[in-house]
């Protein structure tokens, strides 16, 4: 990877995408392990007071 990432994108944009979908990734671990570190369920239960 540049160090400018415009020039990056202008000379080799697959790199920034792959830079992109692997950060990507990584939020997805980042957010589930937070979820059990916290202990925290998400149920996608519909309620009535909606």
């Amino acid at each position: 990877m540049n160090n400018n990432y415009a020039q990056q994108i202008f000379t080799d944009n697959s790199k920034m995408l792959a830079l992109h979908q692997a950060l990507q990734q990584e939020l997805i671990y980042t957010k589930l392990d937070m979820m059990q570190a916290l202990n925290i369920t998400i149920d996608y239960v519909d309620g009535d007071g909606d």
